[in-house]
């Protein structure tokens, strides 16, 4: 059984993007940079102060997850996890020559995902796919019931449009284009 559902596939201003939809039923959204840019091999952790450096007086742009916050927050540490807007912050970058994925690609990914405090998971999606079986789609959907998260269903356009955001903040970093 496929661990996760490739939903989209697009370009957009120059950038591929992906959006998928994982077995648990929460979706992930990744943008993919090509060798020419300077982030392209840099892990979401690693500290690139100098390509990093805000417009707006020095200060990180975004919304970030919460583990950005325990890292100083100034030009002396700046990584992809602190600097980017997208919804929960940067958590997965990994790729490059010959990867499969989140898609076959020689791009250097960098992606998000929405299984945090606040989100919800599409179970119904996932079943539907068939990258969840019905066994365990009764089993989650039993235990929704029981202890409720009241969370938000992250859709499919939602995670479009965060992907289409964080190709626009890449497309941003000097020396991207």
């Amino acid at each position: 059984m496929n661990q996760y559902k490739v939903e989209e596939d697009f370009e957009y201003n120059g950038l591929r993007c992906v959006v998928a939809l994982m077995s648990m039923g929460h979706r992930c959204g990744y943008v993919g940079i090509t060798k020419k840019h300077p982030l392209y091999g840099k892990d979401y952790d690693t500290n690139c102060p100098e390509l990093l450096k805000s417009e707006v007086e020095g200060e990180p742009i975004g919304e970030r997850g919460i583990i950005p916050f325990l890292k100083p927050n100034d030009t002396e540490y700046m990584s992809p996890e602190c600097y980017f807007d997208v919804h929960g912050g940067i958590t997965y970058a990994g790729g490059g020559e010959n990867s499969k994925y989140p898609v076959e690609s020689n791009l250097w990914w960098f992606g998000f995902d929405c299984a945090h405090c606040e989100d919800s998971n599409d179970y119904d999606a996932a079943l539907k796919y068939g990258i969840m079986t019905q066994e365990h789609y009764d089993y989650l959907t039993q235990m929704e019931w029981k202890y409720p998260t009241h969370g938000v269903i992250r859709t499919q356009e939602y995670v479009k449009d965060q992907c289409e955001s964080l190709a626009d903040q890449l497309n941003m970093i000097k020396g991207a284009n």
